[in-house]
């Protein structure tokens, strides 16, 4: 997605869709929908970090998921190995 040119009110308020051409999933996982309510709040927050930071949302949305894996899967570890 193309930002230049455009303002932070359009690129915060825009609702299309980011679309990645020609790049081959880095995973082989299988993907499946996420039908989630996202507050407007959070989701202006997510473009304003997207625009300015070159990473796409759902990146940014799955770095942070698998930050907060490595944590839970740390702490079930630590419990598994003090039970």
């Amino acid at each position: 997605m193309n930002n230049a040119g455009r303002t932070l009110d359009e690129l915060l308020n825009s609702e299309e869709q980011e679309v990645e051409l020609h790049q081959a999933n880095a995973s082989s996982e299988k993907l499946v929908s996420l039908n989630a309510q996202i507050p407007e709040s959070i989701m202006r927050d997510l473009r304003l970090i997207s625009a300015y930071t070159d990473t796409n949302i759902k990146d940014l949305i799955a770095k942070e998921i698998g930050r907060f894996t490595k944590r839970a899967k740390k702490k079930m570890i630590e419990q598994l190995n003090a039970g």
